[in-house]
């Protein structure tokens, strides 16, 4: 089974990237889900840290 990793917002936002400056965009949760699916791969799991930054745990279907 393949697994996939990211972190992004849960809502929608903008922001600079720290590293290139370049703006940056969150679709959101939901977005996101739909996109996994529509791709073959579904959502499993979601965490947060200390940062307040949100993870997303997906699988192949």
């Amino acid at each position: 089974m393949g697994t996939f990793l990211f972190t992004a917002p849960r809502e929608v936002d903008t922001w600079s990237d720290g590293m290139t400056g370049l703006p940056s965009y969150s679709l959101a949760h939901e977005a996101y889900e739909r996109e996994l699916v529509a791709h073959g791969l579904q959502l499993v799991g979601n965490d947060v840290d200390e940062g307040d930054n949100h993870y997303y745990f997906t699988a192949k279907r």
